[in-house]
């Protein structure tokens, strides 16, 4: 049963205004199937019999949103919005085919090709010539037709995420065109992105990597990566899933090792929820990235023994342009793998972290610093069977917490600390000619102040000046 009063709001008034005689609208997809189902959605498709580019901008107008062209063919049009009905988009394309029951018999899944006219604000019958009620009552995801996915083979990756989300049941013919991997090669490489990057979100990464290797999907969206079901990617997104929400407080710890987890990483819960919330590119979050950059760092590990920058060089390349990744996430990614090893030596070492280690360990890093660490975790609760090791996580755990604690909560102090001393002052004061000393004095000076050795400018003057005779010298010496 459709919730009416979320039909008769004001906006679908507004839209109607914009009608021309003869002009049909229709409410379809995606926010029909949400809103039988009792929730409200994030955006809406509308389908139009009459000028959809009109419409569209006429609607923007009205909402002060922004709106451009998805699809020539079909005059698809997206309007984004921020308004209090909706939070996504609303998009408007006009009809496929010669009626409204042929454009919806060609959408991908039943559950999907349901429309409701919402022309006259009244009589909101649901047109459903696919029978998605009937599927969407009893829990099952259903092909429109029997070339659904040969049609469009984006559609095997929506149909993992509409049991992701839902937790329906494929059914028998759906799985049979599903398992089809190899029509994977005709999506563009940016709507298969779209559609991992949902996937892979950290509530259903987990499910989803098992979902994409059931369906041997994975080795048409990572060419060169392993995944057979006892190798360590197998495992992989699981720990991190769980690394990701036990620090972030979603999972309550289940077991030793978890509870370790959770007790060091209480005070940055909202810190470290925020850092991967963020978006690199829109739509796109440093948490789904994470997953990405682990299938990676596991995969180099494994081709490349002898440590070939050259080959980790191109095999990122090539893995980030099959992702269709930005050159930020690109370069997040890259910051990730080429500094991959720096917390497993902070590990074998004291795992007691000074200052100064902090702060180059972040100077390289930047902000993939984070994301390193819980890679890491997640690698180390691997283990070599599968579990973490009893030794080498409470380890792990500090050294990652100790550098997640400066990140978050002693950023000034330890990674940027006050600028006490300039160039120009190594000019004026010391006589000095720009050039490479000026940045290893510089960089000095800073290190110095992450260990607390230095506190305020007459502290850096003095270990200038030292530094300075001690280079002289041993300059003299040779």
């Amino acid at each position: 049963m459709i919730p009416l009063e979320y039909l008769q709001q004001d906006f679908f008034t507004s839209l109607r205004e914009h009608l021309l005689p003869g002009d049909c609208i229709f409410l379809v997809g995606g926010a029909v199937r949400d809103l039988l189902l009792r929730k409200t959605p994030e955006d809406l498709d509308f389908v139009i019999k009459g000028n959809a580019k009109r419409i569209s901008r006429a609607v923007a107008d009205q909402i002060s949103g922004a709106v451009y062209q998805l699809d020539d063919e079909h005059a698809a049009m997206r309007v984004l919005c921020d308004c209090e009905l909706i939070k996504g988009h609303l998009d408007i394309s006009e009809l496929r085919g010669e009626s409204l029951e042929e454009d919806l018999r060609d959408r991908d899944f039943t559950i999907n090709a349901m429309a409701i006219d919402v022309t006259h604000g009244a009589n909101f019958d649901i047109i459903d010539p696919c029978r998605g009620q009937e599927d969407l009552q009893k829990g099952v995801i259903r092909v429109c037709g029997t070339d659904s996915i040969v049609s469009d083979p984006i559609r095997i990756l929506r149909g993992i995420r509409l049991k992701l989300v839902f937790g329906f049941v494929i059914d028998d013919e759906t799985k049979r065109q599903m398992k089809q991997p190899t029509l994977l090669a005709m999506v563009s490489d940016e709507r298969k992105r779209d559609e991992l990057f949902k996937i892979f979100e950290p509530q259903l990464a987990a499910d989803g990597f098992d979902l994409l290797r059931e369906y041997d999907a994975l080795p048409a969206l990572f060419p060169g990566l392993r995944f057979d079901e006892n190798h360590a990617t197998a495992n992989f997104a699981r720990k991190l899933s769980i690394i990701i929400k036990t620090v972030i407080g979603e999972d309550i710890a289940a077991d030793d090792t978890t509870s370790t987890l959770q007790a060091a990483f209480l005070p940055y819960q909202g810190e470290l929820a925020a850092y991967l919330d963020k978006d690199i590119v829109e739509g796109r979050k440093r948490a789904i990235l994470l997953f990405f950059a682990g299938l990676a760092w596991l995969s180099i590990d494994e081709q490349d023994t002898t440590a070939d920058r050259a080959f980790t060089k191109k095999f990122l390349s090539t893995f980030c342009q099959r992702l269709a990744l930005s050159n930020r996430e690109m370069n997040f990614l890259r910051q990730i793998i080429q500094n991959r090893d720096c917390v497993p030596a902070l590990t074998a070492r004291n795992p007691e972290l000074d200052g100064k280690t902090i702060y180059k360990f972040f100077r390289e890093t930047e902000e993939s610093g984070v994301g390193l660490c819980l890679i890491f975790l997640a690698k180390s609760m691997l283990g070599a069977s599968g579990d973490s090791d009893t030794e080498s996580w409470p380890r792990a755990v500090l050294v990652c917490k100790q550098l997640i604690h400066h990140y978050f909560i002693k950023w000034e102090s330890t990674i940027e600390p006050q600028t006490l001393i300039t160039g120009d002052d190594l000019i004026t004061i010391f006589s000095l000619t720009p050039g490479p000393l000026f940045q290893t004095v510089l960089e000095g000076v800073r290190e110095e102040q992450a260990a607390g050795i230095i506190n305020d400018r007459e502290d850096a003057l003095s270990f200038v000046k030292e530094m300075l005779r001690e280079k002289k010298l041993g300059a003299g010496d040779k």
